[in-house]
Protein backbone atom coordinates (compact mmCIF):
# COMPACT_ATOMS: atom_id res chain seq x y z
CA UNK A 1 0.00 0.00 0.00
CA UNK A 2 2.72 2.45 0.87
CA UNK A 3 4.27 1.61 -2.51
CA UNK A 4 1.01 2.44 -4.34
CA UNK A 5 0.65 5.68 -2.02
CA UNK A 6 4.40 6.73 -3.23
CA UNK A 7 4.15 5.73 -6.80
CA UNK A 8 0.59 7.96 -6.75
CA UNK A 9 2.16 10.84 -5.47
CA UNK A 10 5.34 10.59 -7.61
CA UNK A 11 3.50 10.83 -10.56
CA UNK A 12 1.13 13.60 -9.68
CA UNK A 13 4.42 15.85 -8.71
CA UNK A 14 5.78 15.17 -11.95
CA UNK A 15 3.07 16.35 -14.00
CA UNK A 16 1.60 18.94 -11.84
CA UNK A 17 5.10 20.86 -10.60
CA UNK A 18 5.01 24.31 -11.80
CA UNK A 19 8.44 25.40 -11.21
CA UNK A 20 12.02 24.35 -10.85
CA UNK A 21 15.26 25.70 -10.82
CA UNK A 22 18.80 24.73 -13.02
CA UNK A 23 21.53 24.40 -10.18
CA UNK A 24 24.10 24.46 -12.76
CA UNK A 25 22.76 27.50 -14.66
CA UNK A 26 20.08 29.70 -12.63
CA UNK A 27 18.05 29.74 -15.11
CA UNK A 28 13.85 28.33 -14.11
CA UNK A 29 12.42 26.10 -16.01
CA UNK A 30 8.37 24.92 -15.59
CA UNK A 31 7.31 21.46 -15.91
CA UNK A 32 3.82 21.01 -18.15
CA UNK A 33 1.11 20.81 -16.41
CA UNK A 34 -1.49 19.06 -18.91
CA UNK A 35 -4.38 21.30 -16.87
CA UNK A 36 -3.36 24.03 -18.69
CA UNK A 37 -2.38 23.39 -22.10
CA UNK A 38 -5.93 24.43 -23.89
CA UNK A 39 -5.10 28.01 -21.79
CA UNK A 40 -1.76 28.10 -23.76
CA UNK A 41 -0.78 29.95 -26.80
CA UNK A 42 -0.56 27.49 -30.08
CA UNK A 43 2.61 28.23 -31.94
CA UNK A 44 2.99 27.70 -35.82
CA UNK A 45 5.08 24.53 -35.40
CA UNK A 46 7.78 23.08 -33.13
CA UNK A 47 10.19 25.33 -31.48
CA UNK A 48 12.38 25.85 -28.95
CA UNK A 49 11.80 28.98 -26.81
CA UNK A 50 13.62 28.19 -23.60
CA UNK A 51 16.71 26.79 -24.92
CA UNK A 52 16.30 23.00 -24.14
CA UNK A 53 18.72 22.00 -27.14
CA UNK A 54 21.42 22.51 -24.58
CA UNK A 55 20.17 19.53 -23.24
CA UNK A 56 21.67 17.02 -26.31
CA UNK A 57 20.70 13.58 -25.86
CA UNK A 58 16.89 14.61 -25.24
CA UNK A 59 16.48 17.28 -27.58
CA UNK A 60 17.86 14.96 -30.55
CA UNK A 61 15.84 12.09 -29.42
CA UNK A 62 12.77 13.90 -29.33
CA UNK A 63 10.22 14.03 -31.89
CA UNK A 64 10.13 17.60 -33.52
CA UNK A 65 6.24 16.93 -34.57
CA UNK A 66 4.68 20.11 -35.61
CA UNK A 67 1.04 18.13 -34.95
CA UNK A 68 -0.17 14.83 -33.99
CA UNK A 69 -3.55 13.10 -33.80
CA UNK A 70 -4.48 16.30 -34.57
CA UNK A 71 -3.24 18.10 -31.82
CA UNK A 72 -1.47 20.89 -32.35
CA UNK A 73 1.92 21.84 -30.73
CA UNK A 74 2.24 24.25 -27.57
CA UNK A 75 5.25 24.12 -25.86
CA UNK A 76 8.70 22.70 -25.10
CA UNK A 77 9.97 23.27 -21.48
CA UNK A 78 12.71 21.82 -19.83
CA UNK A 79 14.01 21.37 -16.22
CA UNK A 80 17.59 20.00 -14.93
CA UNK A 81 17.88 19.34 -11.18
CA UNK A 82 21.64 18.15 -9.21
CA UNK A 83 21.35 16.18 -6.61
CA UNK A 84 25.00 15.88 -5.73
CA UNK A 85 28.30 16.05 -7.54
CA UNK A 86 27.54 12.70 -9.13
CA UNK A 87 23.92 12.59 -9.69
CA UNK A 88 21.40 14.45 -11.46
CA UNK A 89 18.20 14.15 -13.81
CA UNK A 90 16.90 16.17 -16.77
CA UNK A 91 13.71 16.59 -18.25
CA UNK A 92 12.30 17.86 -21.76
CA UNK A 93 8.80 18.57 -21.23
CA UNK A 94 6.62 18.78 -24.41
CA UNK A 95 2.64 19.31 -24.93
CA UNK A 96 0.41 19.41 -27.60
CA UNK A 97 -3.25 20.26 -27.76
CA UNK A 98 -6.57 19.76 -30.41
CA UNK A 99 -8.76 22.99 -29.70
CA UNK A 100 -11.55 21.31 -31.66
CA UNK A 101 -11.73 18.01 -29.43
CA UNK A 102 -9.96 19.54 -26.67
CA UNK A 103 -7.70 15.98 -26.30
CA UNK A 104 -4.21 16.78 -24.58
CA UNK A 105 -0.89 14.68 -24.23
CA UNK A 106 1.75 15.65 -21.97
CA UNK A 107 5.69 14.31 -22.51
CA UNK A 108 8.01 14.27 -20.24
CA UNK A 109 11.26 12.43 -20.90
CA UNK A 110 13.92 12.05 -18.48
CA UNK A 111 17.55 11.53 -18.71
CA UNK A 112 19.44 9.90 -15.30
CA UNK A 113 22.81 10.33 -14.33
CA UNK A 114 24.45 9.09 -11.54
CA UNK A 115 22.98 7.43 -8.40
CA UNK A 116 19.82 9.53 -8.10
CA UNK A 117 18.13 8.97 -4.61
CA UNK A 118 16.27 6.12 -4.78
CA UNK A 119 12.70 8.10 -3.14
CA UNK A 120 12.78 10.18 -6.65
CA UNK A 121 14.37 7.89 -9.18
CA UNK A 122 11.73 8.18 -12.19
CA UNK A 123 13.81 4.69 -13.07
CA UNK A 124 12.70 2.86 -9.81
CA UNK A 125 8.88 4.19 -10.11
CA UNK A 126 8.45 3.12 -13.97
CA UNK A 127 9.66 -0.51 -12.87
CA UNK A 128 7.64 -0.36 -9.97
CA UNK A 129 4.74 0.40 -11.53
CA UNK A 130 5.44 -2.00 -14.39
CA UNK A 131 6.32 -5.15 -12.16
CA UNK A 132 4.17 -4.66 -8.98
CA UNK A 133 0.95 -3.01 -10.11
CA UNK A 134 0.18 -3.89 -13.02
CA UNK A 135 -1.91 -6.63 -12.11
CA UNK A 136 -4.29 -4.15 -9.88
CA UNK A 137 -6.95 -2.72 -11.38
CA UNK A 138 -6.68 0.55 -14.02
CA UNK A 139 -3.16 -0.61 -14.51
CA UNK A 140 -2.20 -3.18 -17.46
CA UNK A 141 0.97 -3.70 -19.08
CA UNK A 142 1.49 -2.12 -22.63
CA UNK A 143 1.29 -3.97 -25.36
CA UNK A 144 3.89 -2.22 -27.14
CA UNK A 145 7.66 -3.49 -26.69
CA UNK A 146 9.41 -0.25 -28.23
CA UNK A 147 11.00 0.23 -24.62
CA UNK A 148 11.03 -1.63 -21.73
CA UNK A 149 8.78 -1.80 -18.58
CA UNK A 150 5.87 -0.35 -20.32
CA UNK A 151 2.58 0.13 -18.50
CA UNK A 152 -0.27 2.34 -18.72
CA UNK A 153 -2.59 3.41 -16.00
CA UNK A 154 -6.01 4.70 -17.29
CA UNK A 155 -8.28 6.99 -15.30
CA UNK A 156 -11.58 6.13 -17.94
CA UNK A 157 -15.01 8.14 -17.80
CA UNK A 158 -18.33 7.27 -16.87
CA UNK A 159 -19.80 7.74 -20.71
CA UNK A 160 -18.61 9.18 -24.16
CA UNK A 161 -19.47 11.95 -23.20
CA UNK A 162 -16.92 13.01 -20.82
CA UNK A 163 -12.76 12.69 -20.66
CA UNK A 164 -10.86 10.07 -19.68
CA UNK A 165 -7.20 10.20 -19.14
CA UNK A 166 -4.02 7.71 -19.00
CA UNK A 167 -0.37 7.45 -18.08
CA UNK A 168 2.03 6.11 -20.40
CA UNK A 169 5.15 4.87 -18.49
CA UNK A 170 8.55 3.37 -19.69
CA UNK A 171 12.59 3.14 -19.47
CA UNK A 172 15.39 2.58 -21.32
CA UNK A 173 18.49 0.74 -19.98
CA UNK A 174 18.10 2.05 -16.65
CA UNK A 175 18.96 5.66 -17.64
CA UNK A 176 15.96 7.43 -19.73
CA UNK A 177 12.30 7.40 -18.36
CA UNK A 178 9.48 8.46 -20.58
CA UNK A 179 5.80 9.61 -19.06
CA UNK A 180 3.20 10.26 -21.68
CA UNK A 181 -0.18 11.50 -20.40
CA UNK A 182 -2.78 11.74 -22.54
CA UNK A 183 -6.67 13.66 -22.04
CA UNK A 184 -8.99 12.08 -24.44
CA UNK A 185 -13.06 12.17 -25.14
CA UNK A 186 -14.82 9.35 -24.60
CA UNK A 187 -13.71 5.99 -22.58
CA UNK A 188 -10.24 4.11 -23.04
CA UNK A 189 -8.95 0.76 -22.83
CA UNK A 190 -5.32 -0.35 -23.27
CA UNK A 191 -5.71 -0.92 -26.77
CA UNK A 192 -7.14 2.50 -27.46
CA UNK A 193 -4.36 4.08 -25.63
CA UNK A 194 -1.36 1.71 -27.40
CA UNK A 195 -2.74 2.46 -30.20
CA UNK A 196 -2.70 6.14 -30.14
CA UNK A 197 0.85 6.93 -28.62
CA UNK A 198 2.76 4.22 -30.91
CA UNK A 199 3.34 6.38 -33.56
CA UNK A 200 4.61 8.97 -31.34
CA UNK A 201 7.30 6.17 -29.65
CA UNK A 202 8.52 5.52 -32.82
CA UNK A 203 9.20 8.87 -34.06
CA UNK A 204 11.95 8.64 -30.59
CA UNK A 205 14.73 8.74 -32.58
CA UNK A 206 17.11 5.85 -30.92
CA UNK A 207 20.26 6.56 -31.72
CA UNK A 208 20.93 9.40 -29.25
CA UNK A 209 19.85 7.14 -26.44
CA UNK A 210 22.54 4.46 -27.56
Amino acid sequence: MNKIIFTTCLLLSLFSCKEKTDTSTSNAYKNEDIETIDKQTATPKFSDPNGCSQYTTLYEALPHLDTYKNMEFRTMECMFQKQSETASWTSLNTSYFDPESKNKMVVNFYEINGDVTVERDVINMVKTTYNEFTNMADFYKSSLTIFENASVNIMESNSEDEYSSATYLCSHKDKFALLIKIEMLGQMNLEKVDSFIKDYLQAISSKPLN
